[in-house]
């Protein structure tokens, strides 16, 4: 007969299984026996323990996720979270084109609409719905609440389209390869891989997986073991279900009593959790509460705490869990352990787009974009694969072509002919050129999805990744886990080209082929956020987990981290398809579908999971500011205890710093706080020496020097400082526009960086959030690149533009520099009225000259790109040569770019006036000239030229400057800017900062609370008046 194990709250029966696999290990039945587990992390340690065992390989059981079993099962690959949503958005796409569900039309391109949709669709499959029984179940709504006709049939139509078009594609997704793997069970009578299943800690499964479960235990032994005690609804509301449902399948449910723990506190922890009406408890031993203001500080606070634990030696590493309900949310925590010497059990790893061959992969692209000029193919044969499959000395040929400016493919021969040192090696470096010109030509034409992943693969077939790595290693340059990391990055990128396959009938740009950009942007949000591991796991250190994949496990110190309300638990939100009330009429007609007071169910279980997995100590990290409040778990467990019992422990935001040195346990923490200490002169200045003056050889050259420039200066403000401090690289032309206005506040906030650190405030005005203008108009007008605007269209356009604002200032919330709150609700409106009349303007602009069309957005040079630069962006500086022959290099981004033709227009949108004529004739403002420079010589083809230049205002009636206009012709303008930027550089190079604006200082200015002028200045005014 079939068993459903119930154990209590902290135990589990994963030991229990894991020990009867042992015991059994040298029968035959060994390998006819599966191990289910939910968690990779559980996973791990029960093959850990099996390989302990002298099982051969061939009798060893299978241990596997419940997602591979039913993979096997069916045969089938599921197609991943992003190949289902870009077939979603093609069929909403060509609902939309054909006129029908015009009640998602307007609102389809709304950032989040598709993830929402796909969301719902799978809940709807793993909740064993077909579209025939979610239109009955809707059906049932009317009558019961308001129902809303038009989203229902759409929802209904679209369902039934996305699983047709699965079906069209031979494709499954999550809940097909369930289905797929019930209806294989249910029909076939074939042998089956396994004799015996034992199940544990799956506590919690969807309906499609309780089939699952139902057709297997009908063909074989299955033992299941979940965390499940009756009477106890505040903790075990959402393991209910499945208790239920597994009893009802004839499992007979065995219930296990808790074992005893020494720590009583934790004891009544675990069994008065979430009760009505708890028994207080008078101490609280072993339970504490850690207050820390962000997860910065956070992490320090905890990684110091274990420190003091290990140095004790109360426990040992392994003996450790740290708790966190989002990993992705601390990804320095392995950093800041490591700085304290704590071992962490959780593998270094580095985002996948940041290593080797990704970052080839994208070159080539840009290389193939950028039509194969100077920079670009440097930075492509940079690549250790390129150039050790070409057999290439990149160093020397880099060092060759420095003097170069090669715009284009055409342009290479004749370079390569002046800058070859000698006819053999202008044949051998023709050779290699001659092959990738050819390889690019293959890549420049538009093709479908299926052709990108074929050349995709070609590309990785020529550069031999495995053959290359073979030697490496051999060679003792790469160890076996860089290896392994680059195996895994060459795994990730051919999955990749498989998902590509799979988007067939799916294009970004409509009827068209999708082009190298739409490949670009493609393969970036394939290979997403995954990572690779760069070091292997340390088994003996501090555990890692989440409550769920941790469940069942106990060690005897706990720390349960981000305990913050909106965090953990996260906000009951209703969803805006079918909300909660909706929710339970289709659940009460078969459609099964999760409410926020599930979600919350769930969240309290997860909580107690974590909890439980402490034996002696239990510590609870919350987050609390101004903005963030504790998380109610805190209080659930302090309620539990007389008043104070649960000693409580606050970190403030401004204990920035150790007070004794015996309190610090990293070489970074002791450096700040050394500097801290003495610099600031605090009563513990002289604790602190002996560390300074050990450590003082470890900080940046020049750092005592700089600090004390000031304080050390007898007389007014000589304004030159020793070029050797100065930190020289490439200048953009807004840095060089500030030092032509003040020499000083250049040195203020770009030399000393005084002006980086800028705090969340509430709002920003309208007129001045430069920024966000920037985002919202560039995302905007690259959804009609090359296109002229309509005016029948303006209503669908002002919706696009709103969303874009709404995703903007959301960006900036979640980088912590904007705090919206009630604020926003009165300064939107003044926003989106101001973006209306920007659209107005444009409309009216682009009536009158057609010939126009906007085509560049966000066009950086001189820099790596970044996330909302244009594609066509360049790494290659602007460059302008002194009179001794020396190269200054001039980076930035442009704002827009336009083009008539063979003609380039380069707008720079400003938020507030556009600057008078007469500054640019002076030199002080140098931007849009020096982008009509760059443009020139960095985009224009041969038969292009940068011929305009527009300052356009914008956010009220906008005013413009353009270039020609004026006094002087552009030819002198341009050559005026070009000696004024030398000029301005060679300043900075030769330290003088003197405090001279080149107009009255403006009260606004940022450097002067400590300018020399200002205090001489007022000083002045004060002895004129008093004489």
């Amino acid at each position: 007969m079939n068993i459903l194990h119930c154990t209590a709250l902290g135990e589990s029966m994963l030991p229990t299984f894991i020990r009867r696999l042992q015991e059994a290990g040298k029968g035959a039945a060994a390998g006819r026996t599966a191990l289910i587990l939910p968690s990779p992390y559980l996973l791990e340690q029960a093959r850990n323990q099996l390989r302990l065992t002298d099982v051969v390989a061939w009798q060893f059981p299978r241990i596997l996720s419940l997602d591979e079993l039913a993979a096997h099962l069916a045969g089938l690959r599921k197609i991943s979270r992003l190949e289902q949503e870009l077939l979603i958005d093609g069929i909403v796409r060509e609902t939309a084109a054909a006129g029908e569900f015009s009640y998602f039309a307007d609102i389809a391109d709304y950032p989040g609409f598709i993830t929402a949709l796909s969301r719902l669709f799978d809940e709807l499959k793993m909740a064993a719905v077909t579209p025939a029984e979610l239109a009955a179940a809707i059906d049932a709504l009317a009558g019961e609440v308001e129902r809303n006709l038009a989203r229902d049939e759409a929802i209904v139509a679209l369902f039934q389209a996305y699983q047709a078009r699965l079906t069209e594609l031979s494709l499954v997704d999550l809940g097909g390869m369930y289905a797929a793997a019930v209806n294989k069970l249910t029909q076939s009578e074939r042998q089956l891989p396994f004799e015996r299943i034992f199940m544990a800690e799956f506590s919690v499964l969807s309906p499609l997986r309780l089939q699952l479960v139902d057709r297997l235990q009908r063909r074989m032994d299955m033992e299941i073991g979940i965390c499940f005690e009756k009477n106890r609804p505040g903790v075990f509301r959402s393991v209910e279900p499945v208790y239920q449902a597994l009893v009802g399948m004839g499992f007979r449910p065995e219930f296990y009593s808790p074992r005893p723990l020494a720590a009583t506190a934790l004891q009544r922890l675990r069994r008065e959790l979430f009760a009505e009406r708890p028994a207080l408890g008078g101490e609280a031993a072993g339970i504490g509460v850690l207050y820390s203001p962000n997860r910065a500080k956070e992490l320090t606070v905890v990684a110091d705490r274990i420190k003091e634990l290990l140095i004790q030696r109360e426990v040992e590493p392994r003996e450790v869990v740290v708790v966190v309900q989002d990993p992705a949310a601390y990804p320095h925590l392995r950093a800041v352990f490591a700085e304290r010497g704590i071992p962490v059990d959780t593998a270094d790893a580095a985002p996948i787009q940041e290593k080797a061959l990704p970052r080839l992969v994208f070159a080539w692209l840009r290389l193939i974009r950028e039509r194969g000029n100077r920079d670009s193919l440097l930075a492509f044969v940079k690549s250790p694969y390129v150039a050790g499959r070409l057999e290439l000395d990149v160093d020397f040929f880099e060092g060759r072509l420095l003097e170069e400016v090669i715009r284009n493919w055409a342009e290479w021969p004749t370079a390569l002919e002046r800058q070859a040192p000698d006819a053999t090696t202008q044949e051998e470096w023709r050779g290699k050129w001659q092959e990738l010109r050819l390889r690019a030509q293959e890549w420049e034409r538009p093709v479908a999805w299926a052709e990108w992943a074929s050349r995709l693969r070609d590309l990785l077939s020529w550069l031999d990744l495995p053959g290359q790595l073979q030697r490496l290693r051999r060679a003792d340059i790469l160890s076996l886990p860089e290896v392994r990391a680059e195996l895994q990055c060459l795994e990730e990128v051919l999955t990749a080209a498989t998902a590509l396959e799979n988007l067939a009938g799916v294009s970004p740009t409509g009827d068209n082929l999708p082009v190298i950009a739409d490949l670009g942007d493609m393969l970036r949000q394939l290979l997403g956020e995954a990572t690779v591991a760069l070091v292997d796991r340390q088994a003996a250190g501090v555990q890692v987990v989440t409550p769920e994949t941790g469940s069942g496990m106990s060690f005897k110190t706990v720390f349960i981290l981000g305990l913050a309300e909106g965090d953990f638990p996260a906000p009951p939100r209703e969803s805006w398809l079918y909300g909660d009330r909706e929710r339970q009429t289709l659940g009460e007609a078969g459609v099964l579908l999760r409410t926020a007071n599930d979600r919350a169910a769930a969240a309290d279980f997860s909580f107690a999971l974590a909890v439980a997995m402490a034996t002696e100590q239990l510590w609870l990290s919350a987050l609390v500011d101004n903005e963030t409040l504790p998380s109610r778990f805190v209080a659930e467990v302090t309620r539990l205890f007389v008043a104070d019992a649960v000693p409580q422990h606050s970190f403030a935001l401004a204990e920035v710093v150790a007070t004794r040195p015996s309190r610090v346990w990293s070489l970074p923490e002791l450096l700040k706080a050394s500097l801290h200490h003495v610099w600031t002169g605090s009563a513990e200045a002289a604790e602190w020496m002996d560390s300074y003056v050990a450590l003082s050889k470890l900080m940046p050259a020049g750092l005592t020097e700089r600090a004390r420039v000031e304080s050390e200066r007898t007389g007014a403000y000589a304004g030159t400082i020793d070029r050797n401090l100065l930190d020289i690289s490439r200048f953009s032309p807004s840095a060089l526009e500030q030092y032509a206005a003040c020499p000083f506040v250049y040195f203020a906030m770009t030399v000393m960086e005084l002006g980086e650190w800028q705090p969340a405030v509430e709002g920003f005005d309208v007129l001045s959030a430069g920024s966000v203008w920037h985002e919202v108009l560039a995302g905007f007008l690259g959804r009609y690149r090359g296109r002229l605007l309509r005016g029948a269209d303006r209503q669908h356009y002002e919706a696009e533009l709103s969303t874009l604002l709404s995703a903007a200032v959301a960006r900036l919330e979640r980088q912590g520099r904007l705090t919206t709150d009630a604020w926003w609700q009165f300064e939107q409106p003044r926003w989106e009225q101001a973006l209306r009349d920007w659209l107005a303007d444009e409309l009216t602009r682009q009536e009158q000259q057609p010939q126009w069309r906007a085509s560049y957005f966000e066009w950086a040079f001189g820099s790596a790109a970044r996330p909302g630069s244009d594609p066509a962006s360049t790494e290659q500086p602007l460059l302008l040569t002194t009179e001794s022959g020396e190269k200054v290099e001039i980076q930035g981004k442009i704002d827009r770019i336009d083009l008539d033709g063979g003609r380039l227009r380069v707008i720079d949108y400003k938020t507030g006036k556009p600057p008078a004529r007469k500054q640019l004739e002076q030199g002080l403002r140098l931007q849009v000239p020096l982008y009509m420079l760059a443009v020139a010589q960095l985009l224009a083809g041969q038969d292009e030229t940068a011929v305009e230049g527009l300052y356009r205002q914008v956010g009220k009636a906008a005013t413009e400057l353009g270039i020609p206009g004026g006094k002087l012709p552009q030819p002198e303008l341009l050559a005026l800017t070009r000696e004024a930027t030398l000029r301005y550089v060679a300043g900075i190079h030769a330290g003088n900062f003197p405090a001279q604006p080149a107009t009255s200082c403006p009260d606004w200015c940022p450097a002067r609370r400590f300018c020399r002028r200002s205090a001489d200045s007022a000083a002045e005014t004060e002895d004129a008046t008093d004489e």
